[in-house]
């Protein structure tokens, strides 16, 4: 029979399959580094219990670690919603447990785990944790703004690194009294080595920097940091892996942890490309151009759902009907057969949000979007869409998408040889429309902001990073009315102090003026590619 003292031989005692992943901390004060007692298990949650394989086995072990009834009913009851559970326990064989229920609600950022301790009698300590990506949240909130002040110097540091500003977030955990935690993602799981120094000048004292140091080569997924709510300053390492086989101690744990975490490291840091921030100089240049000058305004020129894009027109549309959002909609739609329902899409470039709002209501798919623009990333997240503000070429998407989609906006992509190579390390499918230019005339346009190429330079330059074409067509002649439409909407509206606006109007004015010479020369090409397994591997750091 396993020892009641020791938790490891409890639950290997169980005989339950534990496939899920084992998470211990470090925490770090000035003065002190301690390994704490608290453990968590996580596993998959959203499983029907009478029907699902996998549900049985966590019931089983809430049953079998003494969970009272009241527990187990929770779990029942709320488990369908959850995207992970977790059961904390105390390494040195407490009778102290903890049952994690994660949930997201919308909006999209809104993941709320709540804990339910018992014994002695159960009782529930709800928390909602918030997540961003970096830089900031739409009402402009930085970690900076929370973490305490002795903290700030670790912080900065660590934000400063180019990877970690292209793949990296937050998370704010709040309570009733405001946010009292800030915890950093570190999805390829860093060595404590690599930021050893940082972590040192924080720990002054010397035999919590040996402890510190005993544990350089073990691989982090999160950091925490205590606010300025928080009297005393500290600083949490949190080490998560799946171990080959279960636990039979605290020591085992960590080594099996640190063994799984080295090796997704290993695999993440091989996958992702270079970054360098450093050379990009547009990225405010863009943010300044697309910040309008009036919400409203553009509201009243786009249509209610704010489709920033050529429509496609067909003999049925009436022309005269100039807020019509139907051929705007059917730009969307016309996509749909290259987007299999419920697909998980990466938007780059999602603009005021229409294309992904579409795509979420009618189609059920998951979508991110990513726009240089903080008025446009504001906008969206006040609709309830999953948007991030960046640069998408100093950025990296935050994991691998079924769909990539790029809707009119690669011709505002300088390096599109970078980002196209970059690209086929996260998505299964690059679905993209964009403009194109013709002949020998300057490839510039909207203020500088575009950089057109012509349709063959975009079919080399695709098949030269790895993209194999499966579907090609120019959608130039269906678009055309976009012009006429707009041109007749920007009439009804006068002249504004936006830039962004006017260079919208300048560009309808002059279409409009010669319509069959200008599409000549500019198509619209619609591409649908998949990475060519048979291409070259992207070059990593």
């Amino acid at each position: 029979m396993p020892n009641d003292d020791n938790i490891f031989e409890r639950l290997e005692g169980f005989r339950i399959d534990l496939d899920g992943r084992f998470e211990w901390s470090l925490r770090l004060t000035a003065d002190q580094a301690t390994v704490r007692d608290n453990v968590v298990f996580w596993l998959d949650a959203g499983v029907t219990p009478a029907h699902e394989p996998g549900a049985l086995p966590f019931t089983s072990l809430l049953e079998q670690v003494g969970s009272p009834s009241a527990i187990r009913n929770i779990w029942e009851a709320r488990c369908r919603c959850c995207l992970h559970q977790g059961l904390g326990f105390s390494a040195s064989g407490a009778n102290d447990w903890r049952l994690y229920l994660h949930r997201q609600s919308k909006p999209f950022y809104g993941d709320e785990y709540t804990v339910y301790h018992w014994p002695p009698r159960p009782w529930q300590q709800a928390t909602r944790y918030s997540f961003f990506f970096f830089p900031e949240t739409p009402s402009g909130e930085t970690p900076e703004n929370w973490i305490h002040p002795a903290l700030q110097p670790v912080y900065r540091k660590l934000q400063s690194e180019e990877l970690f500003q292209a793949i990296s977030g937050f998370w704010f955990r709040r309570n009733h009294a405001g946010v009292d935690q800030v915890c950093l993602s570190f999805p390829w799981q860093p060595a404590v080595q690599t930021y050893l120094g940082v972590l040192k000048g924080f720990v002054t004292n010397a035999d919590a920097r040996k402890v510190l140091k005993r544990y350089a080569s073990h691989h982090f997924r999160h950091l925490t940091f205590a606010t300025s709510r928080q009297q005393t300053p500290t600083l949490t390492l949190y080490f998560s892996g799946t171990p080959g086989k279960r636990p039979r101690n605290m020591e085992e744990l960590q080594r099996a942890v640190q063994v799984d975490a080295r090796r997704c490291n290993k695999l993440l840091q091989a996958g992702l490309p270079s970054i360098n921030i450093s050379e990009r100089e547009s990225a405010e240049r863009l943010d300044s151009f697309y910040t309008p000058g009036d919400i409203d305004v553009w509201s009243k020129a786009l249509g209610r759902d704010m489709h920033y894009h050529f429509g496609l027109f067909t003999e049925e549309d009436d022309l005269e009907d100039i807020w019509n959002d139907a051929p705007f909609e059917r730009g969307v739609n016309e996509l749909i057969p290259y987007i299999p329902a419920g697909s998980s899409v990466y938007d780059l470039g999602c603009g005021w949000g229409g294309p992904a709002a579409y795509l979420a209501k009618a189609h059920g798919c998951g979508v991110t979007g990513i726009t240089a623009s903080r008025a446009q990333f504001r906008y969206c997240d006040a609709l309830g869409l999953k948007c991030r503000y960046g640069d998408m070429e100093t950025t990296l998407p935050p994991g691998r998408f079924d769909i990539l989609l790029m809707l009119e906006s690669l011709e505002y992509v300088e390096d599109k040889a970078s980002l196209l190579k970059a690209l086929r390390q996260f998505g299964s499918r690059l679905v993209l429309r964009t403009h194109c230019q013709e002949g020998a005339a300057d490839g510039t346009a909207f203020n500088g902001t575009m950089h057109l190429v012509s349709a063959q330079e975009l079919k080399a330059l695709l098949q030269a990073c790895g993209w194999k074409i499966t579907h090609w067509s120019n959608r130039r002649e269906a678009s055309m009315p976009t012009v006429e439409i707009w041109h007749k909407r920007l009439c009804t509206i006068p002249p504004q102090n936006d830039e962004h606006f006017e260079a919208w109007r300048r560009f309808c004015s002059k279409i409009i003026c010669c319509p069959e010479e200008w599409a000549s020369f500019h198509p619209l090409i619609e591409v649908v590619a998949e990475p060519d397994l048979g291409a070259p591997p992207t070059p990593t750091p």
